[in-house]
């Protein structure tokens, strides 16, 4: 199993199970927050937690998944 099988395996695992437990308290966890946003083909919303850390004046998202997500 190379490793963007298992990325994706983690990815779909995390979706599923971790991000339904983070979505209601990322907004108020320390270095969390949540991306709305519309999905471009079913124009349906998802909300995901996001790492996010403040650089001086600017933010910084960090993906959780992985690069390679979309």
């Amino acid at each position: 199993m190379d490793g963007r099988t298992r990325m994706w395996r983690f990815r779909r695992a995390a979706t599923r199970y971790v991000d339904p437990v983070l979505r209601p308290v990322a907004g108020w966890l320390p270095a969390f927050g949540i991306v709305i946003h519309r999905g471009r083909k079913t124009g349906r919303l998802y909300e995901t937690p996001v790492n996010v850390f403040r650089r001086g004046e600017d933010y910084v998202f960090f993906l959780t998944y992985g690069s390679d997500v979309q």
